[in-house]
């Protein structure tokens, strides 16, 4: 693809004015009913783009975004039993990436789902909340597959975690803390 300066304006509109704003503007209205209830669960679609660079500038600053939005919505919204989690699907099959064969052994776009319902089941949910959480993790820890019975993306969770097992480069100080 385009580099980023060679984009339209409107590439960066369609994440953040679109995607993260979306995000928000749903939680927004899903807190003011969850709060006075005393319990809930907030799921965000976000994606490894936040953690390392994937397809452009604007879908990778989006999704770090999201991330760190809902570790904040998590934090505000314990107290009151509402969970926030950020769903990490891996390579997803849809209308586009199978007309292209871009994820031909990717997930189906129900294995969200059934992450979402594994969540749901949860007894501690709360001990998620604010957190990235993975569909294939979730898949491997309650027990369900894809509906082709499989369970996928087992490579790219492995390469994923390794890189969460460690904050982001760029969070990572240029001056040892010895030397300030």
């Amino acid at each position: 693809g385009k580099p980023f300066w060679e984009k339209p304006l409107s590439q960066w509109d369609a994440s953040h004015t679109v995607g993260l704003r979306s995000h928000y503007i749903c939680s927004v209205f899903a807190a003011r009913q969850m709060v006075p209830q005393g319990s809930g669960l907030i799921v965000n679609i976000s994606s490894g783009g936040g953690l390392q660079y994937l397809f452009d500038v604007a879908y990778g600053a989006g999704k770090c975004a999201l991330d760190r939005m809902s570790a904040d919505m998590g934090k505000e919204l314990k107290p009151h039993g509402v969970a926030v989690i950020s769903l990490w699907p891996g390579e997803v099959k849809t209308e586009a990436t199978e007309e292209k064969n871009l994820f031909p052994n990717g997930e189906s776009v129900f294995f969200s789902g059934h992450a979402i319902a594994a969540l749901l089941k949860e007894p501690d949910l709360m001990r998620r909340t604010g957190k990235v959480v993975m569909t294939t993790e979730l898949a491997i820890e309650h027990g369900f597959t894809d509906i082709d019975g499989q369970i996928p993306g087992k490579e790219l969770l492995a390469t994923l975690r390794r890189g969460l097992g460690r904050p982001p480069f760029q969070w990572r100080p240029a001056v040892p803390a010895s030397k300030l």
